[in-house]
């Protein structure tokens, strides 16, 4: 019995030395795999290193590689302008050479200043010349003015433009000699002001009726005009009284006679029965006043009511508003 003790007790221990064995087999395998992970890390720092001073090469030698195009296209620039003169934006440029002078001529209207010196003909440059041109100032001032009509119904605008004619110097390229030429552009002036507008119209009374749009309008204008920037109000015109016929009794026809060239009128023959509402006599319509533009009142002209004579045979009824039959017969 003790001997199979003993023979289970050494298996335990083979078993137990066998999991000893395989633990530090799986720790050095882990250790191992550190250690790699550890070393492709830094592998990939140092590719990432060298890549990045890879770009910065690139970025330098494309940078230098600029700067000397830049610098050749400049000495290129430079040896086409040796010698030369030339305009641009409206300013004069020179490059003189070791043989060589630019010339230019100056044109008629402008003032051409060398070294503070008026120059009226052709003249030799040099790069520390100090150049000025004058040229001609050319204005023509601007002027508005408001005016109401006789009936104060309207408000006139009157906008007269002006201009200045702007000069400068045409640009051209280098040349060993140049004519300068002046080109001309034309600016208009608009003299209004909302503000000094809104003042003059203060000034005249001008209160009701403003055409705002029509004078905004006219503040933006770029040529001459007129600009309605008030308006009244019409007043609107009543009716007199007046009768409603109830049918045409009033139909006449006309026979020409072309011997006598005479007109005859011949009465309609409409019968009418004892209490036929022959017409209907309506009041007058008031109308309603208006206004200036200055807030004056406008009346409307006044209306009156009809007036009948009512012969034999009919009668008014409903406090004088209908005309009725009291026979029958014919309406004459």
């Amino acid at each position: 019995m003790s001997g199979k003790k003993l023979s289970k007790g050494n298996k335990n221990k083979i078993e137990i030395k066998t999991g000893l064995n395989l633990s530090k087999t799986k720790k050095s395998q882990e250790k191992r795999e550190r250690k790699s992970k550890r070393l492709l890390r830094l592998l990939g720092e140092k590719f990432s290193l060298r890549k990045k001073g890879n770009e910065e090469d690139a970025i330098m030698a494309k940078d230098h590689r600029i700067r000397k195009t830049a610098m050749e296209i400049e000495e290129q620039r430079t040896e086409v302008q040796l010698g030369k003169v030339w305009v641009k934006n409206g300013k004069i440029y020179c490059k003189e050479s070791s043989a060589h002078y630019p010339t230019i001529t100056v044109s008629e209207g402008m003032h051409f200043y060398k070294n503070g010196k008026l120059v009226k003909k052709t003249t030799v440059l040099s790069e520390k010349d100090q150049l000025r041109v004058d040229f001609p100032n050319e204005r023509k001032e601007a002027s508005w003015s408001i005016q109401l009509d006789s009936s104060k119904m309207e408000a006139i605008l009157n906008v007269e433009m002006g201009y200045q004619k702007v000069y400068y110097l045409k640009d051209q390229e280098p040349s060993t000699h140049l004519d300068l030429q002046m080109e001309t552009k034309l600016k208009t002036i608009n003299p209004l002001q909302a503000t000094h507008l809104d003042q003059r119209m203060k000034e005249l009374g001008i209160t009701t009726g403003i055409q705002r749009q029509e004078i905004q309008r006219a503040l933006n204008a770029t040529e001459s005009g007129q600009f309605i920037i008030a308006k009244g109000l019409e007043p609107i015109q009543g009716k007199d009284g007046w009768v409603e016929w109830a049918s045409e009794f009033f139909d006449f026809s006309h026979l020409r006679s072309k011997e006598e060239n005479e007109i005859q009128h011949l009465a309609s023959q409409n019968f009418v029965q004892s209490g036929q509402l022959i017409g209907t006599i309506h009041p007058p319509v008031p109308g309603k006043a208006g206004y200036s533009v200055t807030g004056e009142s406008i009346p409307a002209n006044p209306t009156k009511a009809i007036q009948l004579q009512l012969g034999k045979g009919t009668d008014l009824m409903e406090q004088g508003s209908k005309i009725v039959a009291l026979l029958g017969g014919y309406f004459l």
